[in-house]
């Protein structure tokens, strides 16, 4: 028998069992003579035979990414305001130098990139580490992102002008409503 090399199938535990011998018309009955197959032990650099079985990393890998996309709604809505509100506050300046504006857009979106994985590790050291719970999905850091983005937006609209004073009209409105209520 030739020297056999290491497949996933030896590890199995999975051998090669001869055939038997079926008699045919004309046969006399006597069975072939079955030499047994050679017993080799494993050598010292051999890998253990039996081995629990791992999934392929690829399925590891697509499960760490279904664990990060879950709860990833929050973070698109959070985007979707920031870049809704910097979008209002751009055309609202009226200015033709877009480098400060886009600069500011890139820095809010690179905190909150960084919020997340901050929230992904504290997550990690208190619920895995400290706790022993297992983190089925991300969507608390996603709410921790969308809720600085919702923020951020809020300071982009309070820099805009017109919002500014429509605000304070409102106020001054529900001021003189309350004033001049009859009670």
């Amino acid at each position: 028998m030739p020297d056999r090399q290491p497949d996933q199938d030896y590890f199995r535990g999975v051998a090669s069992v001869p055939q038997r011998h079926r008699p045919g018309p004309g046969d006399t009955g006597d069975l072939p003579r079955v030499e047994p197959l050679p017993v080799t032990l494993p050598d010292a650099a051999a890998p253990p035979a039996r081995r629990p079985p791992q999934p392929p990393r690829g399925m590891i890998v697509r499960r760490r990414w279904r664990r990060l996309r879950a709860g990833a709604g929050w973070t698109w809505t959070g985007v979707t305001i920031a870049v809704t509100c910097w979008g209002i506050w751009v055309v609202s300046v009226r200015g033709t130098d877009l480098v400060g504006p886009v600069i500011g857009l890139v820095l809010v979106l690179a905190t909150a990139l960084l919020m997340f994985v901050l929230a992904r590790l504290l997550g990690r050291a208190v619920l895995e580490g400290a706790l022993g719970r297992d983190r089925p999905s991300a969507w608390p850091s996603h709410l921790t992102v969308c809720g600085f983005l919702t923020l951020a937006s809020v300071t982009f609209l309070q820099q805009t002008p017109w919002i500014r004073d429509s605000w304070q009209w409102v106020g001054d409105s529900w001021q003189w409503l309350l004033d001049n209520w009859p009670l």
